[in-house]
């Protein structure tokens, strides 16, 4: 086999496996995640991208950097929501899979999610959706108008 002809073959393989991911916008910030892969992700949109690139169920398992021994994620359990697509003419739902910890996320929206994957899942049906700050959005508590589709 000529030289180039290989270099050719395996990056030509590059740019079709590459393509054929959707791409995954995050923002830079640094908000580390530990995932139940025991990757450690810079922030939970990250580990979203991680899930949806490797149609695997990751889900965080606790706030910072991965150290030591990770909890079981059955422990910890976790929940699946399904959002219909926001103005893309589909009525195809997102599935999205996130932990049950109780960290509050004020959304743009004015909604209070559960923890930030839930307000971050939320963007599928609301792109212009963020998190306006961590904690509940005010005293009296909202709840964001979230169908749960399973339970486990």
């Amino acid at each position: 086999m000529d030289f180039k002809f290989g270099v050719l073959l395996v990056f030509s393989a590059y740019i079709c496996s590459s393509l054929a991911l959707p791409p995954c916008t995050c923002t830079r910030n640094y908000l580390p995640i530990c995932g139940s892969d025991g990757e450690t992700y810079s922030n939970q949109c990250l580990l979203d991208c991680a899930n949806y690139n490797t149609h695997k169920d990751i889900v965080a398992v606790k706030d910072g950097p991965c150290e030591g021994n990770l909890p079981d994620v059955e422990t910890i359990g976790y929940i699946t929501i399904q959002l219909p697509f926001a103005g893309r003419g589909s009525t195809e739902a997102f599935e999205c899979v996130c932990g049950r910890d109780k960290k509050p996320a004020c959304g743009s929206d004015g909604n209070t999610y559960s923890n930030a994957c839930l307000l971050n899942c939320a963007t599928a049906k609301d792109s212009s959706l963020f998190i306006a700050k961590y904690g509940p959005c005010n005293e009296q508590v909202k709840v964001a108008n979230v169908k749960l589709s399973s339970v486990i």
